[in-house]
């Protein structure tokens, strides 16, 4: 388990020990893929979307941390806070979605291409 603290001032740096990203990421070989866009202005659709089949479960604590964490450079005044740094679901446009997961009893990695829905989205 790791745990984020607070830098003492702005000019402290905090280092991570014993991080690693399968520890983050949920413990599933399945997920969804599609070619989307970044989520902030210029919102270039340079993205490769990425999204695992089982949920990241996290504390209220651990999610009240989050919400005061801040995307601003030391130097900024004030703060942006990082959360709230999104936009509504865009249309799919055609964009295969891609997945290993066998929804079909077809071969695992069949790529697959959902015109019906995706997110809300027709």
């Amino acid at each position: 388990m790791w745990r984020l603290t607070r830098p003492s001032s702005s000019d402290d740096v905090v280092s991570l020990s014993n991080v690693t990203l399968s520890g983050l990421l949920p413990q599933t070989e399945f997920y969804l893929t599609y070619e989307g866009s970044l989520t902030w202005p210029a919102c270039f659709e340079t993205v490769t979307w990425i999204l695992m089949n089982k949920p990241i479960y996290i504390t209220v604590r651990q999610l009240e941390q989050l919400r005061t964490l801040s995307q601003s450079l030391v130097s900024e005044t004030p703060k942006s806070p990082l959360g709230d740094n999104y936009r509504k679901p865009q249309p799919l446009y055609h964009r295969p979605v891609r997945t290993n997961i066998d929804f079909t009893g077809a071969e695992v990695g069949a790529s697959i291409g959902l015109e019906c829905c995706f997110l809300g989205e027709k």
